[in-house]
């Protein structure tokens, strides 16, 4: 039987052509009055796990970033924070959040909420347990942690995500069983005021994440995905359903009957996420990849002597060509969850064209760009913010030609770069300033990935995320590169 350790235990193939493009090129914003800082401290505590909604900002500014880490001499993973002003200058150490172990193992994923006047909530996956804290505006816990499960936890419990209102009262879901969402609203004091509540109403994909927005009333909107398309359901501050969840996404079905011979285009979603400001309204966005193939046959004549007898056969060569293309988009909704557009947004856009090929149906690329990990912020008069990373895949292959004539081709290296991105938008969904490079791939720091982002009246852009640098070593005068370090960096852009 499992124990709690706290006091309070209640706690058919169809154009996408309807999406509505703006922004479709990224430049390099001038820099922020702060450059990127790393917020982790690179001698102790290194990071393990810093993904989700990880940096969260009051009105004036004032930010707080979240990550897990796991020290090299302790198997078990811990929970951290840092608070900063909203020019970047550290406010406070790294103070540890879990006073609970968290178990070796476990991925903690922590998230964060933080109100206009500065309260926030961490919530993480102890393992057994979705465990929350509650902190005053200076970063001083309120009462202890706080078990929100009432058991209904397992491995894909592993990102629960949180959201607060104006009195500090807040609603934490995650996914159990990996088809359901889950989730429990808590007040101001840490109470629970409600048991577990199933919050969807249609099927959860499995290895999705959800996602939860709150205002400041405390009714609150999720997101999550459902055969392979988009979600979302509002509920009012008692936890009950406002109306049933509604399709956000407008991607048309994948082709289920494959003609080699016709063109055919396959959608993959990725995991949406939310944010809503103090009204109600609420936005979300996702990523979106497209896959057109198209197989071309050509029937090929060859002819050989034999003893001197002429002999030819035909055979059926097939050449496959591809398009990929890869979106981040979004769509708003007003308190009632009413369409405040017609069509999806799309932020970002990038084609990619794959060569020719005999082997196979799978394309080769040798250059394909991807968006992807798409995250979300609103203030409190409805401006928002988008991030996403951008990667470039670089492939080579080695082609040879067998004894029946046939062109072989198999992919022989392939390297990867990525940046973080991010677009600041108005209450109208148009843009609110130029696109933003915020973490730009090199070649000692090729990979930016994971990011948040976060947004007040004082900041235009907050961003958190994760740098990838090569782990390098040398032996018998050789340099070898094996896996990452990661390390936690953060970048504000305040208003001028």
């Amino acid at each position: 039987m499992k124990t709690k350790h706290m006091t309070n235990e209640r706690f058919q193939l169809k154009p996408i052509a309807a999406a509505v493009l703006i922004g479709l090129s990224v430049t390099s914003a001038k820099a922020a009055t702060n450059k990127g800082f790393q917020v982790d401290d690179p001698n102790n505590n290194p990071v393990a796990d810093a993904g989700g909604k990880r940096i969260a900002m009051d009105a004036l500014g004032n930010t707080v970033v979240v990550w897990g880490t796991q020290a090299y001499y302790d198997p078990n993973p811990s929970v951290v924070f840092r608070r900063y002003d909203a020019h970047g200058s550290s406010l406070s150490n790294a103070p540890t959040v879990a006073s609970e172990m968290v178990d070796s193992g476990a991925t903690p994923a922590p998230s964060v909420a933080r109100n206009g006047d500065g309260p926030f909530v961490i919530v993480w996956y102890s393992g057994e347990d979705v465990l929350a804290q509650r902190f005053a505006s200076d970063g001083t816990a309120i009462g202890t942690e706080i078990v929100v499960d009432d058991g209904t936890v397992d491995d894909s419990s592993q990102n629960p995500r949180v959201g607060i209102d104006g009195d500090g009262g807040f609603v934490v879901v995650w996914i159990a069983g990996g088809d359901t969402l889950l989730g429990r609203i808590f007040d101001a004091d840490g109470n629970a005021l409600t048991d577990e509540l199933t919050l969807n109403d249609q099927p959860v994909d499995d290895s999705t994440l959800a996602d939860v927005g709150m205002d400041q009333d405390g009714n609150f909107a999720v997101t999550w995905l459902s055969g392979g398309q988009v979600y979302a359901r509002r509920f009012d501050p008692s936890g009950t359903a406002v109306g049933a969840g509604a399709r956000v996404d407008m991607t048309p079905d994948n082709d289920d009957d494959f003609d080699p011979d016709n063109l055919t285009v396959d959608y993959t979603l990725s995991d949406p996420v939310i944010a809503m400001d103090e009204t109600g309204d609420f936005a979300i966005a996702w990523s979106l990849k497209q896959l057109s193939t198209k197989r071309t046959t050509k029937h090929v004549k060859t002819c050989y002597n034999y003893y001197g007898t002429r002999y030819c056969y035909t055979n059926d060569v097939y050449y496959y060509q591809a398009t990929a293309k890869s979106t981040i988009r979004f769509r708003r909704y007003d308190q009632a969850t009413s369409s405040l557009s017609p069509a999806e947004t799309q932020v970002v856009t990038a084609t990619s064209k794959s060569t020719s090929s005999q082997d196979g149906s799978d394309p080769f690329f040798k250059t394909e760009t991807d968006y992807s990990a798409a995250a979300i912020a609103m203030d409190k008069d409805g401006d928002f913010a988008v991030a996403w990373v951008k990667s470039v895949t670089k492939s080579k292959q080695t082609c040879y030609t067998d004894d029946y004539g046939n062109k072989n081709c198999y992919p022989s290296s392939t390297t990867t770069s990525s940046s973080v991105q991010a677009r600041r938008f108005k209450p109208t969904g148009r843009p609110g300033g130029a696109a933003l490079t915020v973490a730009k791939s090199t070649k000692a720091a090729p990979g930016n990935v994971a990011p948040s982002v976060a947004l007040s009246q004082k900041v235009d852009v907050g961003v958190s995320w994760v740098e990838q640098v090569p782990y390098t070593y040398s032996y018998n005068g050789h340099t070898y590169t094996y896996g990452y370090t990661d390390t936690f960096w953060a970048r504000l852009y305040p208003k001028k």
